[in-house]
């Protein structure tokens, strides 16, 4: 989360800490594995993404997709409608729209189940948007 919010702010120093330390924190603990990890692995995607990192954006990506099973999307659907917006804005960075698309519409999937969703609801939107019209990387920074 709080490399989501540097981030969102744009303080890329911050998200950067905060990304570090996060996917540090799981490796060290052994909870790498764990599907409520995938956030972690979204968010350092997105840093490595706009550091211009694409390889290792793209692992993380595949880590946070893989983390992201249906059994977390069952049990924290709040927490999958992020990792699908969060994975969703990286795949438009690394100029994959297709699956940028399938992102938002994991997102609007879940975001369906949850009544009280007004923020995550005006992000997907936003994020809808970007991935239909193909913005190019350079609009979402």
């Amino acid at each position: 989360q709080l490399c989501l919010l540097a981030a969102d702010r744009g303080d890329w120093a911050a998200a950067t800490t905060a990304a570090d330390d996060a996917v540090g924190t799981m490796r060290r603990f052994g909870l790498q594995e764990y599907p409520h990890c995938a956030l972690a692995y979204a968010a350092a995607a997105r840093v490595a993404a706009h550091d211009g990192d694409l390889s290792t954006a793209e692992d993380l990506v595949a880590d946070a997709t893989r983390l992201a099973g249906e059994g977390s999307r069952v049990a924290f659907p709040w927490l999958s409608v992020q990792v699908a917006l969060t994975l969703g804005r990286t795949l438009l960075v690394l100029d994959d729209v297709p699956a940028a698309q399938r992102m938002a519409h994991e997102a609007r999937r879940h975001l369906a189940g949850i009544r009280s969703a007004r923020t995550l609801a005006a992000v997907y939107r936003r994020n809808a948007s970007a991935a239909s019209s193909s913005l190019p990387p350079g609009k979402w920074w």
